[in-house]
């Protein structure tokens, strides 16, 4: 077995290998283009419970070839984290408030229009050491360690509260990564992490959160024992529900030692199981969803997908649906005229809905996103066409059954 990145256990036992994958973020500029693939492998240790990847993409593989490419994380719930930050024990309107990525850039400027001024945004060119165009969580979760931390401390000073959204899930030491944290805030400071929730995407056996940039899959049990293992005391647990997958928050504090862990810390059993089901059954639903659009390009028409991310990257390439569609749907400028990773499709223009006589179109968007898109596409909708959501938790989701 492989050794767990948390409880560090030879403990980790392979539970879904999807073969080779291409980097979702990588676009081809040809369609007969070489890609560099890397075998996805998903692992869970059977004595923390934490799902992760097995042999993860090396980290300059991931940085993304184009400068444009932007990763949005839900924003939704951070005027009431920010409500509850501001009142946490020692805190001020001069109180040093760190983010350790451009991720919570919005969430300094809330801080910033409430009057708090000692805000600082670590620079990835200025303060990671990467000024590589394009570079990102990928390349401050591999150079921020403690040998760092301690440099950025002369320079900053420590802080009374480091906030820390949605980079956890992406590291590959996150116990080193965690210790460099410690380094950068006050013993009475507190931490702030915000990771997402995947019970809900493994309960609904939703295959679209298999990322190649996500090392980590937590659930509220798995988070919170990792961050014990780290060595902080959790001061607050909040979460933060959303359609699709909810976020998870943490504020914690530091403590002098790193715990071992404890088999009664965790309900390790629920956690197996939950795995078990997800990774059991892409066998069946690849299979009924092959059958599904088949059936439904022979009696009704030609389909596409809309949005050009990673989670369509995957679904059209885990779920091999890549021949049942006519090609993806994005009105990102730069996105167009390119391919997808993988299955190679083109990437158009909505209007091509329409030019192209598509009767079926899947949405890889957000619930958000989604409603905008089928305003805008009227005429799509009025000519016969319709929009269906990949996401099984959707209300609405493609019914396959």
């Amino acid at each position: 077995m492989e050794k767990c990145i948390v409880c560090y256990k030879d403990k980790v036992k392979k539970i879904l290998d999807i073969g080779l994958h291409p980097i979702s973020s990588r676009f081809l500029r040809e369609q007969k283009g070489k890609e560099f693939l890397h075998p996805i492998i998903m692992g869970q240790c059977i004595v923390c419970g934490l799902v992760q990847l097995i042999d993860p993409v090396k980290s300059k593989e991931l940085m993304p070839r184009f400068d444009w490419i932007t990763f949005n994380e839900p924003e939704g719930h951070l005027d009431h984290l920010v409500s509850v930050i501001k009142k946490l024990p020692g805190i001020t309107k001069e109180s040093k408030i760190l983010g350790i990525s451009y991720k919570e850039n919005s969430t300094l400027e809330r801080f910033n229009k409430l009057g708090f001024n000692q805000t600082i945004s670590l620079d990835l060119s200025k303060d990671i050491g990467n000024d590589q165009p394009g570079a990102g969580v990928e390349t401050i979760q591999e150079k921020f360690q403690p040998d760092l931390a301690e440099n950025l401390i002369q320079k900053y000073g420590k802080s009374n509260i480091v906030i820390v959204r949605h980079i956890l899930e992406h590291t590959y030491n996150p116990l080193r990564f965690m210790k460099a944290l410690k380094i950068m805030v006050k013993k009475s400071g507190f931490v702030v992490f915000e990771i997402p929730d995947c019970t809900a995407v493994f309960d609904s056996q939703d295959y679209t959160t298999i990322w190649e940039d996500h090392i980590s899959y937590f659930t509220p049990e798995t988070f919170q024992n990792t961050l014990m293992i780290g060595g902080y005391n959790i001061y607050n647990f909040k979460t933060y529900p959303y359609p699709f997958e909810n976020s998870l928050v943490a504020i914690v504090q530091p403590n002098n030692s790193r715990i071992k862990h404890n088999n009664q810390d965790i309900n390790v059993d629920e956690e197996l199981k939950r795995i078990h089901s997800f990774a059991n059954n892409l066998g069946q639903k690849r299979k009924q969803l092959n059958k599904f659009l088949s059936s439904f390009r022979q009696d009704h028409g030609k389909i596409a997908i809309f949005g050009a991310g990673h989670l369509a990257c995957m679904f059209i390439n885990l779920m091999e649906i890549n021949d049942f569609i006519e090609f993806v749907v994005d009105d990102h400028p730069k996105k167009r005229g390119l391919f997808m990773p993988g299955s190679k499709l083109p990437i158009y223009a909505s209007d091509f809905l329409i030019k192209k006589k598509i009767k079926l179109c899947l949405s890889s968007l957000s619930p958000e996103s989604e409603k905008k898109v089928i305003l805008n596409n009227n005429n799509f909708i009025t000519s016969g066409g319709q929009f269906a959501s990949i996401f099984p938790t959707s209300k609405n989701s493609l019914q396959i059954s």
